[in-house]
């Protein structure tokens, strides 16, 4: 499932006309505007326009759901343990470096040492 504003690239036999407005390129990457339990929205974008979404998102400042800090660079992520129907959480770097390793160490702790061969 996808998160919003995550970017892919289309493959090549997928063909779109990029959604900006003045533009009659053909898309090259897919960018989710919205996800949720029931499925995910995508606009498609060529190379130019989809470099003017990265820029904008590589400057979005707000405050983190989780920890609260106020004016930080945010990036979208889900919590695993709600699964990936969860909603959405705008998060912090730190936040999100937390839960990548408390993640990984979960998943050290789950290791059954019985079925290792």
């Amino acid at each position: 499932m996808s998160l919003p504003n995550q970017i892919e690239p289309l493959s090549d036999d997928v063909v779109y006309i990029c959604n900006n407005s003045d533009c009659v390129d053909d898309a090259t990457y897919s960018y989710c505007v919205e996800a949720d339990s029931m499925g995910a929205e995508y606009e498609y974008y060529c190379d130019e326009h989809i470099e003017e979404i990265s820029q904008a998102q590589r400057n979005t400042v707000g405050n983190c759901d989780w920890c609260r800090v106020e004016d930080v660079p945010l990036s979208p992520v889900r919590d695993f343990e709600e699964g990936l129907s969860g909603p959405v959480y705008w998060v912090c770097t730190e936040c999100k470096k937390q839960q990548l390793i408390s993640d990984r160490d979960e998943d050290d702790d789950d290791d059954d040492d019985e079925y290792d061969d």
